[in-house]
């Protein structure tokens, strides 16, 4: 636990890698940008251990990051766990929150809740990653797009 960052995604972004890549390379870049080797970011598949109480150990490091970054899609604003999160966050009165528009939500069918969330999140610093989900790690895009929003990081915890 201690984490700086924590990064809200639904189990399906990496079903092929793709959220743990994102984590991956954001991290790093992170690293480089701040100067911090030490700086971490949170994500379940990596940082949770077998048998720990998921809710608790979630809940422990929510109170405690100082960025909360979400892979925004349709399956995220409808998942109980990520609302959890991103609730959870905001219950310890933080308010560093980056979106990453990981997916289109455009004609997605949303409840009252979902809609609401959603109109909240448009309001903060969104970051399009709608075609860079897609390419390879190799590619300058991609690598050009996490040295930004890095550099947006380590902004923000420079301030905190």
């Amino acid at each position: 636990m201690g984490s700086e960052i924590f990064l809200s995604y639904t189990g399906i972004k990496d079903l092929y890698g793709a959220a743990s890549n994102f984590h991956e390379h954001l991290e790093h870049e992170v690293r480089m940008k701040s100067g911090n080797t030490e700086i971490s970011i949170f994500q379940d598949k990596k940082n949770l251990r077998f048998g720990e109480n998921f809710k608790d150990a979630l809940a422990d490091e929510l109170a405690t990051v100082k960025i909360f970054v979400i892979l925004l899609s349709p399956t995220w604003l409808k998942s109980d766990w990520c609302k959890w999160e991103y609730q959870e966050y905001l219950k310890h009165g933080q308010n560093s929150i980056i979106v990453v528009k990981w997916d289109d939500i455009n004609g997605v069918s949303l409840n009252t809740e979902e809609k609401q969330i959603y109109n909240d999140l448009k309001q903060l610093h969104v970051v399009d990653w709608l075609d860079l989900k897609y390419a390879d790690w190799k590619s300058k895009d991609e690598n050009i797009a996490a040295a930004e929003l890095a550099i947006q990081i380590a902004d923000k915890l420079n301030q905190s």
